[in-house]
């Protein structure tokens, strides 16, 4: 992984360019063309091996101008590659919205409630000997509230995750849940949006968690296991800042203080 060269490449990425080299020379100019330019190369080696740069610098300028028409390939299917990657996230965006609305548009066919308790507000239940909150917020399909002593529940739609509960259940909750993530953490403050949540401890440390198709929980683009969701709480670290006071999510993006 060290770097090496004028350019700044690690080994591996220089051997990885020299295979794709290697790969195109022979596709475009077959095996006969590519043992050619091999050939001049080892005798541009000698030369200069023998001091006879001038010799060395004409044939190093025959063989670019033999890559020329490479370079121009390579080139063309860089700039494919890198727009087909881009068409290829977009559209797996686009499926994950389609796909939410069919889940969503299911639930409604069904007569069945989106929202957190039962359709008339019958048995609700609060953590057993807790008496009073410090805050509480609602989402599009989720709520949450912090109790005395810090501790937070969500209940409502768990799509996404955006409830924290679980690294793999996305279930739907009817009675509020400890978010057992947080434990140990004073939360004083705490905001549901669309599809995502965002809460802040006592000490200034903010977290998020739950869909990210527009990058807002601020956590950059994930890897492809996770790239719109994070379904557990995970503390944002934002440089410079000491601590965060208040944090508010909307139906697509987030914002602190």
């Amino acid at each position: 992984g060290k770097h090496v060269g004028k350019n700044g490449f690690s080994k591996p990425e220089l051997i990885s360019l020299l295979s794709s080299d290697i790969s195109l020379e022979e596709e475009v100019l077959g095996a006969e063309g590519h043992q050619i330019i091999r050939g001049i190369e080892r005798e541009i080696e000698d030369l200069r091996s023998r001091g006879k740069m001038k010799a060395a610098s004409r044939l190093k300028l025959q063989m670019t101008e033999t890559w020329a028409g490479l370079q121009a390939e390579q080139n063309k299917r860089k700039i494919e590659t890198e727009e087909r990657v881009v068409r290829e996230k977009l559209e797996n965006r686009a499926k994950l919205e389609r796909h939410f609305e069919r889940w969503y548009a299911n639930r409604i066919a069904h007569d069945m409630t989106a929202m957190a308790v039962t359709a008339g507000g019958n048995n609700v239940e609060t953590p057993r000997g807790v008496s009073q909150w410090i805050d509480i917020s609602g989402g599009s399909h989720h709520s949450a509230i912090i109790f005395e002593g810090g501790k937070l529940y969500s209940w409502g739609m768990g799509s996404l995750g955006r409830l924290g509960l679980s690294k793999t259940d996305y279930s739907d909750r009817n009675r509020l849940q400890h978010v057992k993530e947080l434990k140990g953490s004073f939360i004083s403050n705490v905001s549901c949006g669309n599809t995502h949540s965002a809460a802040v401890s006592d000490d200034g440390r903010l977290f998020l968690w739950g869909g990210s198709n527009s990058s807002q929980l601020g956590f950059g683009q994930f890897s492809d296991s996770r790239e719109y969701c994070c379904p557990i709480p995970t503390q944002l670290t934002i440089p410079s800042c000491k601590g965060i006071i208040r944090v508010s999510c909307g139906f697509s993006h987030t914002a602190c203080v």
